[in-house]
């Protein structure tokens, strides 16, 4: 029986590993690069913009990840 629940258990840390990690689709942005004939601010206010969609990336993955979590920790602890 415990030989069947270490599997078990690496089975489950197998799926999660693949799944609960997985992007969702989501792609972060490529850091703008400053043109030449660019001014300061202007690539600054691009850089911002890009800052704030790299953040926005990582904060859907995080949603994504618990929402994955939560499902699979129900589907592991129900009862059969």
């Amino acid at each position: 029986m415990e030989l069947l629940n270490s599997k078990i258990n690496d089975f489950i840390a197998n799926i999660k590993q693949r799944c609960v990690s997985c992007s969702g689709g989501i792609m972060l942005p490529s850091q703008p690069i400053k043109e030449d004939d660019e001014t300061e601010e202007h690539y600054q206010k691009r850089f911002n913009i890009w800052r704030q969609k790299f953040k926005d990336a990582y904060i859907q993955w995080d949603e994504i990840k618990e929402e994955r979590e939560k499902i699979i920790e129900s589907f592991v602890t129900a009862k059969i």
